[in-house]
């Protein structure tokens, strides 16, 4: 039986803060999980097996050692800033910490597969919460990331168009097919040497390439709501995330 592909799925979820005003206020803060379109589609490859850490858990949870992430063959980031991963508890308590985004660079560095899907608190975000520019992860990255906010909404949609359909993650499934819409995207430049797998105008949405021993890609639009659009129910969208993670895992 084949060895399973491990990926670790980190971000998306939020936690809202409430406030009830009836007399004296009242606050309550809660989990607010969305549905989870990516682990659903990868768990659905009896070959893949993923492990979910949410945004609001990462500070906790997220591996603080290569010995921990290398338990995984792909790292997936979805609609996490830079700040959560880097400012943990103790080093807003003045004390010193494993830099989680050069640990990340030195995963790939060594052979691991890295994903980075857009969103507003991927690559530059809402207002540069993303604030991944000139970090390690950017290096690693087969795109150069913005400073500052790199958002692109187009609320009427708009349609990709495939400029590579040979490549692993895009072969066998059919783009002439590629009715579904976006709704935004993050405004990222291709670096020379990188493969640009789709684009909208002259603006890369998939971008992959190889980086040291380890792969990368960037998914410049979202897995998820609200900027999937349609995409996260188009038939093709299982098929093009399984062949992802098992191109960025060096899989067969």
């Amino acid at each position: 039986m084949s060895k399973k592909v491990r990926v670790l799925l980190a971000g998306e979820g939020d936690l809202a803060t409430l406030t009830y005003q009836i007399g004296w206020q009242v606050s309550s803060a809660n989990y607010l999980l969305h549905e989870d379109n990516l682990a659903n589609a990868l768990q659905s490859d009896p070959e893949i097996d993923v492990t979910r850490v949410w945004g609001p858990t990462i500070i906790d949870e997220f591996p603080n050692s290569m010995k921990d992430l290398e338990k995984y063959d792909v790292l997936v980031l979805g609609d996490v800033g830079s700040d959560t991963l880097r400012l943990t508890p103790d080093v807003m308590g003045g004390k010193r910490a494993v830099d989680r985004l050069k640990l990340i660079q030195e995963y790939v560095r060594k052979g691991g597969g890295f994903m980075m899907c857009g969103g507003y608190a991927s690559f530059g975000g809402f207002r540069n919460t993303g604030r991944y520019h000139e970090t390690p992860v950017e290096e690693i990255l087969p795109v150069n990331i913005k400073d500052g906010d790199d958002r692109v909404e187009i609320v009427d949609g708009f349609h990709v168009k495939i400029t590579n359909r040979t490549h692993p993650v895009m072969a066998n499934i059919d783009w002439n097919e590629t009715d579904f819409f976006l709704l935004g995207y993050n405004r990222i430049k291709a670096k020379r040497g990188a493969t640009v797998l789709a684009t909208y105008g002259k603006d890369p949405i998939i971008v992959a390439w190889n980086y040291a021993k380890g792969r990368s890609l960037a998914l410049a639009s979202d897995c998820e709501p609200h900027w999937a659009g349609s995409f996260i129910n188009w038939p093709g969208y299982r098929k093009f995330v399984i062949q992802t993670i098992k191109w960025l895992a060096k899989k067969p």
